[in-house]
């Protein structure tokens, strides 16, 4: 039996599973040369590896446009430096805006952090200290 190979041996020639080299037996595509235990021929595993070999290797075809992947790249890196040098500004002036709120609230609210204090000093609870603004991160 030299001139036939087990699934395992066959599929360790074709370079792929056991599960697949039984799957090509029930297609018809390896020749059973005995069932149990299960064996094949090696002339039909040699030609199975080769026919798996001969297949050309794809070389990257230009699109329908006639554009290589390297034009391509070119010009998606340009539409996306546009777009930033377009958005950025926007982003910036929308940072201020929310800068400029943000501090403008943060003042109101010391305002009337003050007020509360003010109104807690001057109302008669003796021994009831506030901590300063900014307690305890202040340094």
């Amino acid at each position: 039996m030299s001139d036939s190979y087990t699934a395992r041996e066959a599929a360790r020639v074709i370079g792929r599973s056991e599960r697949l080299v039984r799957q090509l037996v029930k297609t018809g595509r390896l020749e059973v040369v005995s069932t149990e235990p299960l064996r094949v021929s090696q002339e039909s595993v040699h030609k199975e590896r080769s026919s798996r070999r001969a297949k050309p290797e794809k070389k990257p075809e230009p699109s329908a446009a006639g554009i290589t992947p390297e034009q391509l790249e070119q010009i998606v890196s340009r539409a996306v430096s546009v777009a930033i040098a377009e958005v950025m500004p926007r982003m910036l002036e929308t940072r201020d805006a929310i800068e400029l709120r943000m501090s403008a609230e943060l003042a109101a609210a010391r305002q009337e952090i003050e007020l509360l204090r003010q109104e807690l000093t001057q109302s008669k609870t003796p021994g009831l200290k506030l901590p300063p603004i900014g307690w305890p991160f202040r340094r």
